[in-house]
């Protein structure tokens, strides 16, 4: 069993990486964040960095030996004691005094991986073993999420109810809850207006999120909004989003531009807090990053919602993380969680990004169709514990 150290802009590119050249039967040991080097790494997002541990593929049979001896100088291999892998060739003359001091080196490290893979194999072992816990890692399974981090769930659940002697039920219960993280919503700013903008592929349901928020705000606790749309690519969208402004008596501005945008956030100078609804476009628009990024700059948005629908494929998750990968900071809300029995995908984006998550929606009536996530009703549907019917 070998370590190998992956190095990326974020978790996606970084799990790529692990697949392409390892495979899937890969185990994660450790992922974290790093500052780069230099000093531009304090202002520039950290990397990620990700140590995985795989079996190397079986050594090739020995070639016969040759019959002539060996020059009397010629560098003497020396291999790895666990894979047989050459590691180093030093020159003889080095002397017997360094080769010593390096084959100690070897020997530890050697010993120390061992250690490690053995814990690894352990806690991997104690997951399939417990029928309680493969039970649960085999429901995660069934609810989408993705295998690989349901069998890493599995095996922190297994290690944890071992040692503590507790239920693997509620111990696997609290860890998919620390995973999902406390809930994130709006926060709004003490004496000055907060600006919210909401982004995302097309057909997520941006717009009537941004309806449901801004009545929620306006109608249940009394703070003053107003609505900013750039989605000029569909009339249908502005015209909701003006028939909602008009029964909420709210300010509604349409920016075609993002010169336009310091006009419009002028105009609702008043507002507690304006929220702003941008165009969806597919993942794959090479227009989508600049016109977002001027859009980013012009609003000086405080707070960025990635509105993603509950039904998409992981696959298609893994595209759109990618894609929206250049925002420096935002947050995860969810939609149309009643259009599908499984919300594996919740977890599964959860931990790609390790952003938090606001709000989840379904249906739409507006504002009643939207809430603050809550983690413990998700992890109860994770885990089969909470009926599928409705949110």
């Amino acid at each position: 069993m070998n370590v190998k150290r992956y190095l990326a802009e974020d978790v996606t590119e970084a799990m790529d990486k692990v697949r392409a050249e390892l495979g899937l039967d890969a185990f994660i040991l450790n992922t974290r964040k790093i500052r780069r080097h230099g000093a531009g790494g304090w202002f520039r997002r950290p990397l990620v960095e990700v140590v995985a541990a795989y079996e190397p593929a079986p050594a090739p049979p020995p070639a016969a030996r040759r019959a002539d001896p060996p020059p009397p100088l010629a560098p003497l291999p020396l291999t790895n004691i666990r894979t047989g892998e050459r590691v180093l060739t030093p020159n003889l003359t080095a002397g017997p005094e360094k080769i010593g001091a390096l084959e100690s080196k070897l020997d530890s490290l050697s010993a120390t991986l061992g250690t490690l893979v053995d814990r690894v194999r352990t806690e991997a072992d104690a997951a399939a073993g417990d029928p309680g816990v493969a039970a649960l890692v085999d429901t995660l399974l069934e609810n989408d999420v993705h295998e690989t981090f349901a069998r890493k769930l599995g095996r922190e659940a297994a290690g944890l109810a071992r040692r503590r002697a507790e239920d693997p039920a509620g111990v696997m219960e609290r860890i998919v809850r620390e995973h999902l993280g406390e809930a994130a919503p709006i926060r709004l700013k003490r004496h000055r207006r907060t600006v919210v903008i909401m982004v995302g592929p097309t057909g997520v349901g941006k717009t009537t999120t941004i309806a449901k928020l801004a009545a929620v705000h306006a109608l249940n606790h009394g703070v003053r909004v107003g609505i900013i749309t750039t989605d000029t690519y569909r009339i249908a969208a502005v015209e909701q989003l003006r028939t909602y402004a008009e029964i909420l008596s709210v300010p509604i501005s349409v920016v075609y531009a993002p010169e336009e945008m310091e006009a419009a956030l002028g105009g609702q100078e008043q507002c507690d807090v304006v929220f702003i609804d941008t165009a969806g476009k597919s993942p794959n628009d090479p227009t989508l990053e600049p016109e977002l990024r001027a859009l980013l700059a012009a609003s000086g948005a405080d707070e960025v919602h990635l509105v993603l629908s509950a039904a998409t494929s992981y696959t298609s998750c893994l595209n759109i993380v990618k894609t929206y990968s250049f925002l420096e900071n935002f947050k995860l809300l969810f939609t149309k969680m009643d259009e599908t029995p499984v919300w594996g995908m919740l977890l599964n984006l959860k931990m790609l990004t390790n952003r938090a998550v606001s709000y989840m929606a379904a249906g739409q009536t507006v504002p009643d169709d939207i809430e603050v996530m809550d983690v413990c009703k998700v992890a109860g549907r994770l885990l089969g514990v909470c009926p599928p019917a409705g949110v």
